[in-house]
């Protein structure tokens, strides 16, 4: 059953602050940008988790992501919308040639308008937007399949995303036990300082398999193309927080850990074409589409199970849904002026 909190309005709601008072019509809006450490104060997990779980409950939508060869690398368009509130895209370059010169291969930006008066209304910086929004939705799955008592956390990788997603898992669950396994270890100890200085205890782990065999949340952020979590290692209970493995041919857990778990993805269609673990294991033949538990929206709405017991494995594929980011978008405009 919906939580009340948040069960979504049956009221298309207008991008807020456009309006005016007293004729009632649209206003004339100076476009925002909003960079990063903007984005970073503005999307606290305490606000922004709740509303992943709402854009998966409400009336938003969103068109097949646009990947365009443009000769020098691949430009990606991202659009989503909410009827009578708002509209946006995320807009992506990527340069693999910016290695050899020392510049980011990817760029990134996000625009959002106003559905009724079509205003462009911010512009925001795409990458820390998409790490936020990208670390609550994960949350926002654990809160739902994880089991209530879950304190020990393994996060299988060190890159930009894990200390967003430590971050996150630790509001919805007690974590009191962080293990952070990267294949360079002095990556590993350097997120373990960063996470020290915000009060964060975390440790380095060594030895992978052990790691999987105690822990009761399992996040991976790699872009492995070899397993790395064993279903045969799983103990009753864990959740897997399945965040990496974003192509076909990328995968991170095997097919038995993906057969034995209750599995939940983002969305069918981006599942089916992007998440490398499942495409993988479907090949298999260890794994079948019908075994999919449900997508987020779903499970949020109450339309399926999520957790049905404390043994249960459960396993939530991300791979990204434009309808988070414009979610995120919003919740980032709406809260200009907040502190």
């Amino acid at each position: 059953m919906v939580c009340g909190d948040l069960e979504p309005s049956k009221k298309n709601r207008a991008a807020p602050g456009i309006v005016d008072p007293e004729s009632n019509r649209p206003r004339a809006v100076q476009p925002e940008y909003i960079n990063g450490d903007d984005l970073e104060a503005r999307l606290d997990f305490e606000r922004l988790i709740p509303a992943m779980e709402r854009v998966f409950l409400g009336s938003s939508d969103a068109s097949p992501r646009v990947h365009q060869e443009t000769g020098s690398g691949l430009f990606l368009m991202m659009p989503a919308w909410e009827p009578s509130a708002y509209v946006g895209t995320k807009l992506v370059t990527i340069r693999l040639e910016n290695r050899a010169t020392g510049l980011d291969t990817i760029h990134g930006v996000y625009v959002l308008f106003s559905e009724e008066s079509g205003q462009p209304l911010a512009i925001l910086d795409g990458r820390v937007l998409t790490l936020r929004r990208t670390a609550a939705t994960s949350a926002a799955a654990t809160k739902w399949l994880a089991r209530e008592d879950a304190h020990s956390h393994l996060m299988i990788g060190a890159g930009a995303l894990a200390p967003y997603l430590i971050r996150a898992t630790g509001e919805v669950r007690p974590v009191s036990r962080v293990g952070i396994w990267n294949r360079t270890p002095r990556n590993a100890a350097k997120l373990v300082e960063e996470l020290a200085s915000e009060g964060i205890q975390a440790e380095v782990v060594s030895d992978l398999q052990s790691a999987t065999e105690e822990a009761d949340i399992i996040s991976t952020a790699t872009q492995s193309k070899a397993a790395l979590i064993m279903g045969a290692n799983l103990k009753s209970g864990v959740h897997l927080d399945l965040v990496g493995s974003y192509t076909p041919d990328m995968v991170e857990a095997d097919p038995t850990a993906l057969a034995r778990a209750r599995v939940f993805v983002d969305t069918w269609e981006g599942a089916k074409s992007e998440a490398g673990d499942l495409i993988q294991a479907v090949r298999s033949g260890a794994f079948d589409w019908d075994h999919v538990a449900g997508d987020l929206r779903a499970l949020f709405r109450g339309e399926v199970s999520g957790r049905t017991s404390p043994e249960d494995i459960t396993a939530f594929k991300s791979v990204g849904a434009s309808i988070e980011d414009l979610a995120a978008a919003a919740l980032a405009w709406e809260s200009r002026g907040t502190p």
